[in-house]
């Protein structure tokens, strides 16, 4: 191979790693990527996701609106549980509102796959909708608001918002009756908090005898979180079906007693990262700050996310516990909405997308000169 063809081979696998470590950071395709996906959205007719760059003239001052839009809107998009809108006003022009919304006045955000992102609306429950905050962005160059499709019911107060968790071992039964991604058979809900969220441990989670009705045994269910101070809190829930424990329902996972060598119950707080569950295991012994007493009279403050899933349970049956989040309410009433106004940058503004544009264009200019050399040699 002759050196300038080395050369441009090695340019050329230089720019995508950049490009590509980029791409990564921003967790979004770049704007002639998503052009090129095209993805569908549902029911409407414009499917390609705004995005922003410079408006001819003086620059001027953008506001976005948030605002929840119901099942029933006038777009006839996001039809199954609703959505949130989000809307760009200037001094001079603004974008369609859930009261205009028309199949072509707004853009779906994609996710990394090229499809339609949805939103948890438990996020959102608990702040005041509709808002307005001002931008350090530009107009959306396409003149069209953003709208993202809710993955499930939006709760019509805090006092709504629960979670829900399974294990299914019941064999050969394929259902997929889970919000969240499934990890083999088990279903673990997480709910990403906007902001510290206030709540309590539940003292005991008795399983549906309505989904499933199996039986807890002697096993385990975690509610896990980020609490203020950044400390990771896995609180651990005992069964109580083989031995009930006074005062709690049986067939149940209860907070129990931390004087009972932490068979019913406790919580445990580590740094960096979330302890092994399993510390009466044998597996151990397993490092940990602190251990103590699930605090179920006492209000909780996490950050972040809760999560909460069902490690086990006896018998070939499908456990499944709700847990209504008592107490829940957001500890701040204004939410930075910005994020999901920027998560893409304009075409123009990114070095590397042109960096990566013009080595390919230089690398097809010189295989045009090389195709027309061979064909005026052959001729010759």
């Amino acid at each position: 191979m002759k050196p300038r063809y080395t050369l441009l081979i090695s340019l050329l696998l230089i720019s995508f790693s950049l490009y590509t470590q980029c791409a990564s950071q921003k967790k979004t395709p770049p704007y002639w990527l998503l052009l090129l996906l095209n993805q569908p959205g549902q029911n409407a007719t414009s499917n390609t996701p705004a995005t922003t760059g410079e408006t001819s003239g003086a620059t001027e001052r953008i506001s976005l609106f948030v605002e929840h839009v119901e099942p029933n809107n006038p777009s006839g998009s996001c039809t199954t549980y609703g959505g949130l809108l989000l809307s760009f006003e200037s001094e001079t022009k603004s974008t369609c509102k859930s009261h205009s919304l028309t199949p072509t006045c707004f853009s779906y955000v994609l996710d990394d796959t090229g499809f339609p992102k949805k939103l948890d609306p438990r996020s959102y429950a608990g702040y005041v909708l509709p808002v307005k905050q001002d931008l350090d962005i530009s107009f959306p160059l396409d003149e069209k608001s953003l709208f993202y499709c809710y993955d499930r019911p939006k709760p019509a107060s805090v006092s709504e918002v629960s979670m829900y968790s399974y294990r299914d071992k019941r064999p050969g039964v394929n259902e997929s009756t889970c919000h969240q991604t499934m990890n083999g058979n088990f279903c673990q809900d997480r709910l990403n908090l906007l902001s510290p969220v206030k709540f309590y441990l539940p003292r005991e989670l008795a399983l549906l005898t309505s989904d499933g009705a199996g039986n807890s045994g002697s096993h385990m269910l975690e509610i896990r979180y980020i609490s203020e101070t950044g400390k990771f809190v896995t609180c651990t829930y005992g069964g109580n079906f083989f031995s009930q424990t006074a005062g709690f329902t049986r067939n149940a996972y209860i907070s129990g007693n931390v004087s009972e060598q932490y068979k019913r119950g406790q919580c445990i707080e580590c740094t960096g990262s979330f302890c092994n569950n399993q510390i009466n295991s044998g597996n151990g012994p397993f490092q940990f700050d602190q251990a103590y007493p699930i605090p179920t009279t006492t209000e909780i403050i996490a950050k972040d996310f809760l999560y909460l899933s069902v490690l086990n349970g006896d018998g070939s049956k499908k456990h499944a516990v709700r847990w209504p989040v008592s107490g829940f309410t957001p500890v701040e009433d204004q939410i930075d909405f910005t994020s999901l106004a920027g998560w893409i940058g304009d075409f123009s503004d990114d070095p590397i997308v042109w960096l990566f544009t013009g080595i390919i264009l230089i690398a097809l200019f010189f295989s045009v000169i090389r195709i027309k050399r061979k064909r005026k040699s052959i001729q010759n």
